[in-house]
């Protein structure tokens, strides 16, 4: 189960993606790589969000970015 708070009357999920973009991520896996395997789980996220959900999405290695502000 993935945690999440959800208010009485509100119209959808806040989600927050934490993107590892250390240099493992070019590692290899069976796959392709892992930032490879990254992208495909957060695209499979995207796909299941509905009405009223928002997401943002944040990158790390030393320091964290915000790639995207919270955003339906």
């Amino acid at each position: 189960a993935r945690p999440y708070v959800q208010a009485a009357g509100s119209p959808g999920k806040n989600l927050c993606i934490l993107l590892d973009n250390s240099a493992s991520m070019a590692a290899v896996e069976e796959n392709g790589t892992r930032m490879d395997e990254a992208r495909k789980v957060v695209l499979d996220l995207i796909d299941t969000m509905r009405g009223g959900d928002r997401m943002m999405l944040i990158a790390f290695a030393d320091k964290a970015e915000v790639l995207t502000e919270l955003t339906d």
